[in-house]
């Protein structure tokens, strides 16, 4: 996977002289000595001690209620303008505020979407949010995205420090396949918009992000059997009569067959 390239100390204290009390902020870091895991952390800054020094406290942490400083500087080692990238503790990959959405009409309009697009969409039935998706409407597109994702329990490339399961992974790559798709989805005509061909991209996709999620939390005979049984669905009549395609996918024969 690629790697964000090191931000400098000029750069982390850049981003830090922008925030203030109350500001939320992500990072992706990894410890110096063990560069290779990479954390990401979503925060929040409780106090500024000064210009570019900041204390925070994140959710992804293991205490949640822990005061950490940024930047983290090398034992002994006393912050001053002369201070080098070699004194810093840790490996900073990314480092920058997140948006705040600003209260008004626009937001209130969009918790009102958002809530009545997790009323009447679902997941697993493109005909029940393709044509949210239009070209300029972003408002919609989050609603569907965000209802998706939910729905789905697909896991953000940015929380990747609190993945457990080689499925969090698919998962992951799956859903940023899926955003893909409703790129594409938005720069195509009607027809190609509505073709055969374009469906079946999107139910592979979304199909095996099914898969997966009613497999979470089961093992052995349980997954496989939960597992299958979305498979067995979708693909439907084409499995009827159909002894070859049973056989090869593992399901029992029935009628003599």
């Amino acid at each position: 996977m690629p790697t964000d390239p090191l931000l400098s100390l000029a750069a982390v204290r850049a981003v830090i002289k922008e925030l203030k009390v109350g500001d939320e902020f992500k990072i992706r870091w990894a410890d110096s000595e063990d560069p290779d895991v990479i954390m990401s952390w979503t925060c929040k800054v409780t106090a500024k001690p000064s210009e570019d020094l900041a204390h925070f406290r994140s959710t992804d942490s293991d205490d949640p209620d822990e005061d950490w400083e940024i930047p983290a500087f090398k034992d002994n080692h006393v912050p001053s303008p002369t201070s080098t990238d070699a004194d810093l503790d840790l490996n900073y990959h990314y480092l920058a505020k997140t948006t705040q959405v600003v209260a008004g009409r626009k937001s209130m309009k969009s918790a009102k979407l958002s809530s009545y697009a997790k009323s009447t969409i679902c997941a697993w039935k493109p005909s029940s949010w393709m044509s949210w998706l239009k070209p300029g409407d972003l408002v919609a597109r989050k609603c569907v995205v965000d209802t998706l994702f939910e729905q789905l329990q697909i896991p953000e490339r940015i929380n990747q420090g609190s993945f457990k399961t080689v499925e969090d992974w698919e998962a992951c790559a799956l859903g940023e396949i899926l955003l893909s798709q409703f790129d594409l989805i938005l720069v195509v005509n009607n027809e190609v918009r509505d073709c055969p061909q374009m469906e079946r991209s999107l139910m592979a996709t979304i199909v095996r992000l099914c898969e997966l999620k009613v497999g979470r939390g089961k093992t052995g005979e349980a997954r496989t059997k939960a597992m299958t049984s979305v498979r067995t669905a979708y693909m439907g009549s084409e499995l009827h009569n159909d002894p070859l395609t049973k056989a090869m996918l593992g399901l029992p024969l029935t009628n003599g067959s």
